[in-house]
């Protein structure tokens, strides 16, 4: 490939641009580490924690905000873990579906050309002109498919004639209750998930508040101190 040396002009940044790239909302992580700056910085020093005793914030005070940065790193985690294994359960729940559904419209279509003019034998496994159903609906249909077939010596009978013998029946089952199980743990995981979510930013928004307050103070109690406020992590207006 031929080197380009040519300059692209580019188009100038407006004032208004400017100013939202800088006022971008920061991310939680960025918001946590802020947070453990301050923390750490300003209790590990005994010249600067004093002086922010005289505004309120004294010993039990300091310790409570640890004890939520604390509480607060393990909420992220568990919320995160939890979604991770939901994410993980879901991907493998789409793969495993794909098989089994797969499966099962090949032995509707052996099942239909197998009870060709019996439409009671036809209605005894559930077979339905339309596929248009939900998930929940159609592994209700290929669970109770199966199980019928599986149950009923005249329908093996005529459906082993097509190579649906009892073992590939049974053996196709199994894939529904493998998706069933499946189903059932990416629910129970979801459920987990949000709850972690709703506890982790109860716990987070206490953080936060505790630590506005405390920055408002700081920025009063070393106003004169720029690198104080950025050893604190606090952000100095421009």
């Amino acid at each position: 490939m031929e080197e380009n040396n040519e300059t692209t002009p580019t188009t100038p940044t407006t004032p208004t641009e400017a100013t939202a790239a800088t006022t971008k909302k920061p991310t939680l992580a960025e918001r946590m580490n802020s947070r453990r700056v301050l923390i750490t910085n300003l209790t590990a020093d005994e010249g600067l924690k004093v002086r922010v005793l005289e505004f309120g914030f004294d010993e039990e005070s300091l310790a409570f905000g640890k004890s939520k940065y604390d509480e607060g790193i393990l909420a992220i985690q568990e919320k995160d873990e939890l979604y991770g294994e939901f994410y993980k359960v879901t991907e493998r729940l789409n793969e495993k579906a794909v098989e089994a559904f797969g499966i099962y419209r090949e032995d509707l279509t052996l099942a239909k050309r197998a009870l060709r003019g019996l439409p009671d034998l036809k209605d005894k496994l559930g077979i339905k002109k339309s596929s248009a159903r939900s998930f929940a609906q159609r592994v209700k249909d290929a669970r109770h498919f199966y199980l019928t077939a599986t149950a009923d010596t005249e329908l093996l009978e005529k459906l082993t004639k097509f190579n649906l013998t009892l073992e590939k029946l049974q053996n196709h089952l199994t894939l529904i209750e493998e998706i069933e199980t499946l189903d059932a743990l990416q629910e129970d995981l979801r459920g987990k998930a949000q709850i972690a979510t709703k506890e982790r930013d109860l716990v987070l928004k206490e953080l936060f508040d505790w630590a506005s307050d405390l920055v408002a103070v700081c920025r009063i109690a070393f106003k004169a101190e720029l690198q104080t406020l950025e050893r604190l992590g606090i952000m100095i207006p421009s």
